[in-house]
């Protein structure tokens, strides 16, 4: 018995070391670089991470998260980078544009597999060529926003009239880069009648830069109102906030039309095709899951997530606004009622 129990001790133990052996072989690592804290960052990497955790890769189990916040500067992005790598990540996720463009100069063609979120415009800034195609470095992921052509055409829908837009905007570079889209955008037949009236502030990146910004964007909204048909946000931190949404309320009574949920929901837009963060970090989570199982990297293909389309019924009584029977009966467009 005193034998049979020692190789029963000795069986067993092999057994657990052999269970810890496999348990440390299936475990996989993830880095996360998020260009800053909050939104719309936060909804993303939640997201995905939910995302991971259904498709089997869970935080603490089989899965070691390590996270930065580059705080918007790229050094410090290019930093988390040269001292992380060594750990040999499995994937890296860089969540927005300045995370992503400092990352491709750090490491586009090299062994490391990134996958970005809340960017702008990935082709625009080189680390991919085309959504819609398999990637052509070690970059894939999903952009930030809605196709701008189709966020065109549901402001046609809601305002067929509409001629000219007024696009107060930062100097961020995700902002420019949206701009420069949004020209281009305008050159397709559809858009002919369309007209963007440009005014760039700058981004001050201070703890009350929100007040003087917001009083920038009243000082431009004011200036542009005889002159515009509506608003529209910008694609940039400022832009999807409360303070600049009063800004544009408080300055003139012409329709705003939003790019986030609050926007529309709570903040005074009168309408809005907006990203649903929460499935873009859906998608992302998708890709890396794909990734952590051994796909093939030219196998996941970068693109958009879907949007939601939403207009509030409220906002847009008070300015006067009526909305369009298709728009109104359309059920894919979400309805809000709140002040």
């Amino acid at each position: 018995m005193f034998r049979l129990s020692g190789l029963l001790s000795k069986l067993l133990l092999m057994s657990l070391l052999s269970a810890s052996f496999l348990a440390a072989a299936e475990e996989k690592k993830l880095l996360i670089i998020d260009s800053q804290a909050g939104e719309p960052y936060e909804e993303a990497k939640i997201g995905m991470l939910q995302e991971l955790s259904t498709q089997g890769f869970i935080t603490g189990k089989n899965l070691v998260v390590t996270h930065h916040n580059s705080q918007n500067k790229t050094g410090l992005t290019k930093r988390w980078l040269r001292l992380e790598t060594p750990n040999k990540y499995n994937v890296i996720f860089v969540n927005g544009t300045i995370a992503t463009s400092a990352a491709m100069k750090w490491g586009y063609g090299g062994r490391e597999k990134f996958v970005f979120a809340s960017v702008t415009d990935p082709v625009g800034i080189g680390v991919i060529h085309e959504l819609g195609k398999p990637p052509f470095g070690n970059f894939t992921g999903v952009p930030y926003g809605v196709p701008i052509a189709e966020r065109l055409r549901f402001l046609l829908q809601v305002l067929p009239d509409a001629k000219v837009i007024g696009l107060i905007h930062t100097d961020m570079p995700q902002s420019s880069i949206y701009v420069d889209r949004l020209k281009v955008t305008l050159r397709q037949p559809e858009f002919a009648n369309l007209k963007v009236i440009f005014h760039k502030i700058p981004f001050i990146n201070t703890d009350k830069g929100h007040i003087r910004m917001a009083q920038l964007t009243s000082a431009a909204a004011t200036a542009l109102h005889a002159k515009v048909d509506l608003f529209m946000t910008p694609s940039d931190q400022f832009g999807i906030t409360k303070a600049f949404s009063a800004a544009i309320k408080n300055a003139s009574s012409k329709p705003l039309m939003g790019l986030s949920k609050d926007e529309v929901k709570k903040w005074g837009a009168h309408f809005a095709l907006y990203p649903r963060q929460d499935l873009a970090g859906r998608k992302a989570g998708k890709i890396i899951a794909g990734l952590l199982n051994g796909e093939a990297f030219d196998k996941q293909i970068p693109d958009y997530a879907l949007g939601e389309y939403a207009i509030n019924i409220k906002s847009a009584q008070k300015s006067g606004i009526t909305f369009p029977d298709d728009i109104l009966k359309d059920k894919n467009i979400v309805i809000f009622e709140d002040d």
